[in-house]
């Protein structure tokens, strides 16, 4: 199998375990795969690029800030509204004139750029509450242009636990300096992730 938008490659996993030969390829591609998309779970986002995609957004809550999927600065294809709150897109928004996009920058950290998670509203309002459940269709590149380090990092990690511990479903992974191990999810890999941890609003 090729692996599917992961975060480590094949090659990384395989120096991080000091494997070296190829019997065990599939295992550790699926492990790199699951990985992940756990890591997708558990930041409510995905780190890889979703090219020319199409999003829609429900509503705004108070007509000034959509907040949208993470989508790459710069990579707005389209933003069009359903004014009849019907499945009509009969009105066209153009960045920079009717709404802008926030991080106005894109905010860059670990060498990354972050992705744009907010529109807003300049010379029109957005949609709020109403019948139809897909008020505005955005058109564009959604996820992350690269993957940051931190992630990169998590998912070597989290893929090497997947890989050492697909054989101990019980969580004993054998016998160290002090007694029995016992396979834990490792905090370092929550604490590396936590940045990029998306909170999800209810409302």
């Amino acid at each position: 199998m090729a692996i599917t938008n992961g975060y480590c490659t094949l090659a990384e996993l395989q120096t991080r375990l000091g494997i070296d030969h190829q019997n065990q390829t599939q295992n550790l591609e699926y492990s790199v795969e699951t990985a992940s998309r756990e890591i997708d779970s558990y930041c409510n986002r995905h780190f890889y690029t979703d090219t020319a995609a199409t999003r829609y957004i429900p509503h705004s809550y108070d007509g000034l800030v959509l907040d949208i999927p993470d989508l790459i600065h710069g990579a707005i294809t389209s933003v069009a509204v359903s004014t009849g709150d019907n499945n009509t897109y009969d009105q066209t928004w153009t960045e920079d004139t009717h709404f802008v996009a926030f991080p106005y920058a894109g905010e860059i950290s670990d060498g990354v750029q972050h992705p744009v998670t907010e529109l807003h509203a300049i010379t029109r309002v957005w949609p709020t509450l109403g019948k139809w459940p897909r008020r505005v269709k955005i058109v564009g590149n959604f996820g992350w242009g690269a993957v940051p380090t931190p992630v990169r990092q998590a998912a070597m990690e989290l893929a090497a636990y997947r890989y050492k511990t697909r054989e101990s479903p019980l969580g004993v992974a054998g016998f160290g300096d002090f007694g029995l191990v016992r396979n834990m999810e490792l905090r370092s890999i929550g604490h590396m992730l936590m940045p990029y941890k998306k909170q999800l609003v209810f409302v």
